[in-house]
């Protein structure tokens, strides 16, 4: 599922300026069995905490974490990358 290319595509489940919550979605994805982990990105002066699950293999197995990562209740999540 993994792979160690550092631009190769992820899944972004959710974005959040709030440290605690994006470190609690970040534990509940890890608890659940996802390869996640957090980035940040300053937006319009303001740090927002970006929760990830990847790097993985193709744009296709991306697509199908997406589509679970929804089953499994997150409401938008988005493939990111190539």
């Amino acid at each position: 599922m993994l792979t160690g290319d550092p631009n190769a595509v992820s899944v972004q489940v959710v974005a959040v300026p709030d440290l605690r919550q994006a470190q609690a979605e970040l534990e509940k994805l890890t608890r659940a069995g996802y390869p996640a982990h957090m980035t940040t990105r300053t937006v319009n002066g303001k740090e927002m905490y970006r929760i990830r699950v990847g790097p993985l293999r193709s744009r296709q197995l991306a697509e199908e974490v997406a589509a679970r990562l929804k089953r499994d209740g997150y409401a938008s999540p988005w493939v990111t990358g190539r």
